[in-house]
């Protein structure tokens, strides 16, 4: 007589898990359900659902037969599936951020910005360059300054502009067109 195949599930209260038909009645005998607690990294929120989920990204679960997964928390992120420590949720670097729980990765800041904080979590910790700078990527720690011969006068800018053909501009970081000078 083989009675061990797993030929449905079975519900086993709160908090458990995993059962086969064959354990309820086995061979014409009646028998105790067998049931498994989820692992960490796994979670099971309904009663007789008869499988442990594994924790989504941007989640982790530390402990056995738990109902649900811990989100990670704001500025920072997660792309691991099944995680089974807090510290998969890493800290958004320079020039990220992310305002809401549960990230599977961190946003960058536009283009023109710059953001020297780890862990944000808010966009307005992204601020626009300074004039006579600029950010050329998203997601930059530091805004550049103007190189020589080059000049920007607006904020959030994610270039420069050349001096006039027959001008020069000696200063790094110039803001203003007026720092050209004529080359004779």
């Amino acid at each position: 007589k083989f009675c061990g195949q797993d030929i449905g599930v079975h519900n086993c209260g709160s908090l458990t898990f995993k059962g086969a038909l064959g354990d309820a009645f086995c061979c014409g005998q009646r028998q105790q359900p067998v049931c498994t607690q989820c692992a960490p990294g796994t979670y099971s929120s309904w009663l007789g659902l008869g499988k442990c989920v594994t924790c989504p990204v941007g989640k982790y679960q530390t402990a056995f037969g738990q109902d649900g997964c811990t989100a990670c928390s704001k500025g920072t992120a997660s792309s691991a599936v099944g995680a089974t420590s807090a510290s998969t949720c890493v800290a958004c670097t320079h020039g990220k951020y992310t305002d809401s729980e549960s990230a599977s990765e961190c946003t960058n800041c536009s283009k023109g910005t710059e953001q020297g904080t780890e862990g944000a979590t808010h966009q307005n910790t992204c601020s626009q360059c300074a004039a006579g700078k600029y950010a050329a990527q998203a997601g930059t720690r530091a805004c550049q300054v103007c190189e020589k011969g080059r000049f920007q006068s607006a904020e959030g800018a994610y270039s420069c502009t050349d001096c006039a053909a027959g001008t020069q501009n000696n200063n790094k970081g110039s803001d203003n067109a007026l720092d050209r000078k004529s080359v004779v």
